[in-house]
């Protein structure tokens, strides 16, 4: 490979990189025209990996989104979910989450998901993608390929502010992964509640007996005993 901006050269490897090893410059010209294209989540991920604090910035960030992250992209009409994300703070808002338990953690995406879907009109396909892409450059969170979002419904958010609480209307199912129980969604089959449990009965009336180290008690949807 060659860089336009100080003329090094060096072999190619098998992950194409976005910037120059020596100067640090953007390849955008040079990836252009090999037609190499990275996926969208893996350029983020190096970008917040090289620069963290343009994160930060919501102004910087929709600059780089436009001069450097745009023209590697396999289609440029990708770009505006991700300006809409930066815009609606989906950065920050990740962040926050970085050290919650993973049910919180969970409950906290499928929330910016749905919010961000009604805040720009978005097809809840394109909101869910562009969370996961910036969750996977964040929190290394994985991320399906594009095409597998194209039959995702969104998951209605409704807070109750009486109580502060939050809950979603999925129907979740049991599943049992290495001799423990957990729940998952019935229609996109993703994990709600990690498999913990020695034993789990089915949700009834928005509750579920499990079994825990012989101690038998009752779960919410989203883990927390009631």
């Amino acid at each position: 490979m060659k860089c336009n901006h100080c003329q090094a050269e060096w072999n190619a490897p098998k992950s194409q990189p976005t910037h120059c090893p020596f100067c640090n410059k953007p390849l955008v010209e040079e990836r252009k025209t090999n037609n190499a294209k990275t996926p969208p989540e893996q350029v983020l991920a190096q970008m917040y990996r090289d620069e963290p604090e343009k994160f930060k910035n919501k102004n910087k960030l929709t600059s780089w989104l436009d001069d450097e992250f745009k023209p590697l992209l396999f289609d440029t009409k990708t770009l505006r979910p991700f300006k809409y994300a930066t815009e609606f703070n989906v950065v920050t808002q990740l962040l926050e989450a970085k050290d919650f338990f993973e049910n919180d953690k969970t409950i906290k995406i499928e929330t910016l998901k749905s919010n961000l879907s009604d805040e720009y009109d978005m097809k809840a396909a394109s909101a869910s993608y562009v969370v996961d892409c910036f969750a996977f450059a964040l929190l290394g969170l994985p991320v399906k390929p594009k095409a597998a979002y194209e039959n995702c419904e969104k998951i209605e958010i409704i807070t109750n502010n009486n109580f502060n609480e939050v809950t979603t209307n999925i129907t979740l199912v049991r599943f049992k992964k290495n001799n423990k129980w957990g729940y998952k969604d019935k229609h996109t089959a993703k994990v709600v509640i990690p498999s913990q449990y020695d034993d789990a009965w089915d949700f009834k009336d928005g509750s579920a007996k499990v079994l825990l180290n012989n101690k038998e008690f009752y779960i919410d949807k989203f883990g927390n005993k009631v």
